[in-house]
């Protein structure tokens, strides 16, 4: 496994779990997502924050419940190897973009403190290894179970990956200011602040909607949006503003979350678990009581703190697994 599929495997399944469903600290600090890295052709962006994320309760939740991916453990083991750093100490933040919602077409940016020597030299001894100069940089090839993945250094800690040259040329040309970036303004980066543990948003929900297998008519009323994630006296707090073609579409969208807290309320009520175990119902549906929603014209605002201790248990029935009994 390289360093691209380690990355995608062993880091992206720490970033979902905060939407859906400890170590000391590092020496540098990560910002929210940096505009300068993203093109402003891009349609969605999701960022992590590490260095905020790693001495929270949430990110010890995540953690612990990682620990027994096989694997994910794997693949961070992969990653320490390759690159002689130890994670999440040495991983500060992870960018992550694409033009469209074809897999091929992401761009993963990491800024961490690694052995770029070591990485360098590891990836020489690859069949497929290739070295091409693009300016001040080299942009590198090499071999992922049959399939061509590029690369290039940055700087020391910042690596950007592709599954074409072109995507890291064009990268490294955003990153530089030879090609135009989103603005601060950007549906990319409303919803970025300082502490965020974790964002993702979309400027084109459209589109990517139709580039979809299935197509929602509510999902298809959304123009953009965000969604971030942060943590707050113990409590993890979701926070989303989504953005849809109309007034209406909007109020429609916030009424369909009131009718699934509803319907979870009324299916907590059952006491249908199993062995004596609370069914998910009833461990979820204390949880979304406290999603609240705003609407301001066409913009439907989203609040939603979570206990974190409280949490562990819903994550341990969706699990499958044993529970407190209540």
């Amino acid at each position: 496994m390289t360093i691209a599929r380690s990355i995608v495997t062993g880091l992206v399944p720490a970033i979902f779990p905060a939407f859906l469903h400890l170590a000391q600290p590092a020496t540098a600090s990560a910002d929210p997502l940096e505009c300068k890295q993203v093109p402003v052709d891009a349609k969605w962006a999701v960022h992590v924050d590490m260095d905020a994320a790693r001495d929270t309760k949430l990110w010890a939740a995540i953690n612990g419940k990682l620990s027994d991916n096989d694997e994910f453990q794997n693949g961070i083991h992969q990653i320490e190897q390759l690159t002689n750093a130890q994670f999440p100490r040495d991983l500060h933040d992870v960018t992550l973009y694409g033009r469209s919602s074809d897999q091929q077409a992401g761009v993963v940016i990491v800024h961490a403190h690694v052995d770029r020597h070591q990485i360098e030299t590891f990836l020489k001894m690859n069949q497929g290894y290739a070295s091409k100069t693009v300016g001040d940089y080299e942009i590198l090839t090499w071999d992922d179970k049959g399939k061509s993945m590029h690369g290039a250094f940055h700087d020391d800690s910042t690596i950007i990956i592709a599954n074409s040259e072109e995507l890291v040329r064009d990268g490294l040309e955003v990153m530089d200011g030879k090609s135009e970036c989103i603005k601060d303004d950007s549906p990319l980066a409303a919803g970025t602040k300082p502490k965020l543990l974790a964002s993702i948003a979309t400027a084109d929900f459209g589109s990517l909607q139709k580039e979809g297998p299935a197509q929602s008519p509510m999902l298809g009323q959304v123009k953009n949006g965000w969604i971030s994630v942060s943590e707050s006296d113990g409590n993890a707090v979701v926070k989303a503003d989504i953005v849809s073609d109309t007034p209406e579409s909007a109020t429609q969208l916030g009424q369909s979350i009131d009718g699934v807290k509803a319907m979870l309320g009324l299916a907590g009520n059952v006491k249908s678990g199993k062995n004596g175990q609370p069914s998910p119902p009833q461990v979820l549906a204390p949880f979304v009581k406290t999603l609240t929603w705003k609407k301001d014209d066409d913009s439907l605002m989203i609040e939603w703190p979570i206990n974190v201790d409280k949490a562990k248990d819903a994550i341990a029935v969706l699990s499958k697994k044993n529970v407190p009994a209540q």
